[in-house]
């Protein structure tokens, strides 16, 4: 955990995030930074310090309710489970309406295998807030152990309805198994998504909805498919590590693309959010194959309703991911728009673009790029359910990214051989020091041991594309942690190396596949595990210690030179 001028540093730093007053004047007004500052320990792991925050903040008001449901929390995330109980238990006495400490009281007793009680504090949590799901979930887990399997998938039916958690597809996943739905659970948890058959036996879809593809013969005449390219297969080359054992996120070399068309619908209907979108034909057809995420969850949850009326054509491009992560944009987004293209469609003929919060500067800048006003675009954040008279849908770019038409469109667009870059280094590191995660822990000395071999650090996001495109395209060397930056080796010359950075934590080979479509030479190194001991000479302020897709990174610089050595690098 550090001493204790670490701890009080780092809470300082917290303080001054939240803009805290340190003067308190009451025990009152002292007993809330207190809890602040436990929230903030906690936050980042310290559980200790969190533990003793929160103790004081209610020695100071010993009436709170809140404040002893989040000392249940961290009393059960240290083990003291017993002790958790006695605090949520005080917490509902004081107040018997708040939610959480009837969920994290259930969760307790489910774990000690006391069902009963269990049950009794989810359906409390449920009868006073209808749509928290984390409590029908929670009832799912408890009539699974009763073995009650088809009203356990109700429930987590009931809990994605209200909010789609990821992890609770798992929990139906297991649930569907134990019914003998074995294609079903698949599809449940590889596609975060639920069949349209379990919804109809099991969730309320009453309304006649049926799923079509290209591939499966539709009734309805207001609906068409425009071919342009099969789907090909692809053998990628193994990547170049200094490790012993490649990693086994690299041991897939056969892949495929997916064909690629436009369908283009009349009178049909399109919904989006952040993490789904759904086309629907004039006959209530689901389009599955162009549609994302929980497409037929978002029809079972009755959000089809009173859509926006667009009278003219209309271009529907809002999907799972699209428009908030570069690489999704740049790979997936931007290439549907091309498609439009090349079904000879012109893109100022067409009304709107449909697009979900496509308000970024590489949104923005990529969007003028090809010549579409921002006075065209309709938001799905603002209008999610829309009616067009003639719906644009091209299909969704899916499987391995970086198809050749893919890359000739964004190497036409975007590069310019007339055009310069200030930034003219031929090794580049690009610096992911201001995103949320994958930052590199050590980064100053990563980079001063790079720049002894001519390398230059550089921040993407104060470049506009056309400015990293040419930038990348005169590089022979691009290292940089796991993340969006690395989308622009689109733009490199064939044969330049990439080097990538991963935490041990997470491996994600989309930029080794994208660098064999691109015949460039591809390395890894992965980072060191994040212990205190390594941690130490470290500001932890400066630590991100979440896992999975936010992950930092330590980088062994023995290792990194090794890398660099195999690379055909000398000092």
């Amino acid at each position: 955990m550090g001493n204790n001028e670490s701890s009080k540093k780092h809470y300082q730093v917290k303080v001054n995030n939240q803009n805290l007053d340190n003067s308190a004047k009451t025990d009152t007004e002292l007993a809330w930074q207190y809890y602040r500052q436990g929230k903030a320990f906690a936050k980042d792991g310290y559980l200790k310090e969190a533990l003793e925050c929160v103790n004081k903040a209610i020695e100071l008001v010993p009436g709170s309710p809140i404040m002893y449901n989040f000392l249940g929390e961290i009393q059960a995330k240290t083990g003291q489970k017993e002790f958790a109980i006695l605090s949520f238990q005080k917490a509902i006495s004081i107040k018997g309406n708040l939610l959480l400490p009837y969920k994290n009281l259930g969760n307790i007793w489910l774990e000690y295998g006391e069902l009963s009680q269990a049950r009794e504090c989810f359906e409390k949590a449920i009868s006073l807030d209808k749509n928290f799901a984390q409590a029908y979930c929670g009832m799912g887990l408890v009539l699974v152990q009763n073995k009650q399997y088809d009203e356990a998938i109700k429930y987590y039916i009931k809990a994605l309805k209200c909010r789609n958690i990821l992890g609770i597809y798992e929990h139906l996943g297991v649930a569907l198994e134990k019914k003998g739905l074995t294609k079903e659970s698949k599809l449940c948890c590889k596609n975060k998504n639920i069949p349209v058959n379990i919804l109809k036996r099991y969730g309320d879809f009453s309304q006649d909805y049926s799923v079509i593809n290209k591939n499966i013969h539709s009734s309805d005449q207001e609906v068409s498919y425009v071919e342009i390219y099969p789907s090909e297969q692809s053998t990628l080359l193994t990547p170049i590590t200094i490790h012993k054992q490649i990693n086994s996120d690299f041991s897939k070399t056969q892949v495929f693309t997916k064909e690629v068309f436009v369908s283009i619908l009349k009178n049909a209907q399109a919904y989006a959010e952040s993490m789904a979108s759904v086309v629907v034909s004039s006959s209530n057809q689901i389009l599955e194959d162009i549609s994302t995420g929980h497409s037929n969850l978002v029809v079972a949850s009755g959000k089809l309703y009173k859509p926006y009326i667009l009278n003219g054509k209309v271009a529907f491009l809002s999907s799972k991911w699209g428009s908030s992560c570069y690489f999704h944009w740049m790979l997936e987004i931007l290439p549907r728009i091309e498609l439009l293209r090349k079904i000879g469609i012109k893109l100022e003929s067409i009304d709107n673009f449909v697009l979900y919060q496509s308000n970024r500067k590489f949104n923005l800048d990529t969007l003028n790029q090809l010549g579409i006003p921002q006075t065209k675009i309709i938001d799905s954040y603002d209008y999610p359910y829309i009616q067009a008279k003639q719906l644009l849908t091209p299909s969704i770019i899916g499987g391995v990214r970086g198809s050749q038409w893919v890359l000739d469109f964004l190497r036409q667009t975007f590069l310019d051989s007339s055009s310069s870059c200030d930034k003219s280094s031929k090794f580049i590191y690009i610096s992911r020091r201001n995103a949320l995660g994958r930052r590199v822990i050590n980064e100053e000395e990563v980079t001063e041991l790079l720049s002894k071999y001519g390398f230059e650090c550089v921040l993407p996001e104060s470049m506009s594309v056309k400015e990293q495109a040419s930038l990348l395209s005169q590089a022979k060397v691009v290292i940089t942690p796991h993340g969006s930056g690395l989308t622009n080796i689109v733009f490199c010359k064939p044969g330049t190396k990439i080097i990538e950075l991963f935490s041990p934590d997470y491996i994600n080979p989309c930029y080794w596949q994208l660098s064999n479509k691109c015949n460039l030479e591809y390395y890894y190194l992965l980072g060191q595990n994040l212990t205190e001991s390594k941690l130490k000479p470290y500001k932890k302020e400066e630590i991100n210690r979440r896992r999975n897709t936010c992950c930092d990174l330590l980088i062994d610089l023995n290792e990194l030179e090794k890398t660099l050595a195999i690379a055909g690098f000398k000092r």
